[in-house]
């Protein structure tokens, strides 16, 4: 480990350093083990890095120590959200989070994520769901409300851009039949827009 040159061959080495003293029940080196890397390279985005914060995460929760995965967290969601942002980091946080019961920050980590910056829909989606959740366990009705519909919009338009591929495929392929039915299940979901009703026109 000393040896490592970069972050990859340092995180990488720790890792394997870290299971081989777990196969032999060193459980205060394994520590130490990963308690050095994340001194030397704690902030820097690497899968290893991420992987030994989660181990040092899980052990603090397992032993109620919630003020260090609170700092643990903190300091992994500045990471996730600098960009281009990493949405599985985020996920992973909001669990360890709700894992930590450390519910207030659980939700200020999944209201961060749901509002990265040019954050496209079927992105956000899932983040959108799980502060429906959230807001409900916190009675917070109104945002749990507004969430709610907000998760109904999103999967609306990804059903409507999902349909509109389907047809066109159809089309290209001659296949009427299919293309029918589909374009009357675009029209129930958007009836206030013609083009499926013109598109089933041309089906018939």
């Amino acid at each position: 480990m000393e040896r490592a040159k970069d972050v990859a061959a340092c995180g990488e080495a720790a890792i394997k350093l870290h299971r081989h003293l777990g196969e032999m029940g060193n459980t205060q080196e394994q520590v130490e083990v990963l308690q050095n890397l994340l001194a030397r390279y704690g902030i820097q985005r690497d899968k290893n890095v991420v992987e030994a914060h989660k181990i040092m995460i899980e052990r603090a929760t397992q032993s109620g120590r919630k003020e260090e995965v609170r700092r643990m967290l903190l300091a992994l969601r500045l990471m996730a959200a600098t960009p281009p942002p990493d949405l599985g980091l985020m996920d992973a946080l909001i669990r360890w989070a709700e894992a930590a019961q450390l519910q207030d920050l659980q939700r200020e980590i999944a209201e961060q994520a749901y509002a990265l910056p040019n954050l496209p829909s079927v992105q956000q989606l899932p983040f959108a769901k799980i502060l429906v959740k959230i807001y409900d366990q916190q009675k917070q009705e109104d945002k749990a409300k507004q969430f709610r519909e907000i998760v109904a919009r999103i999967e609306k338009e990804e059903k409507v851009r999902a349909l509109s591929v389907e047809i066109a495929r159809n089309f290209e392929k001659k296949d009427y039949v299919a293309g029918e039915k589909k374009c009357r299940d675009l029209g129930e979901l958007i009836p206030e827009d013609s083009n499926p009703w013109y598109n089933l026109a041309c089906a018939l």
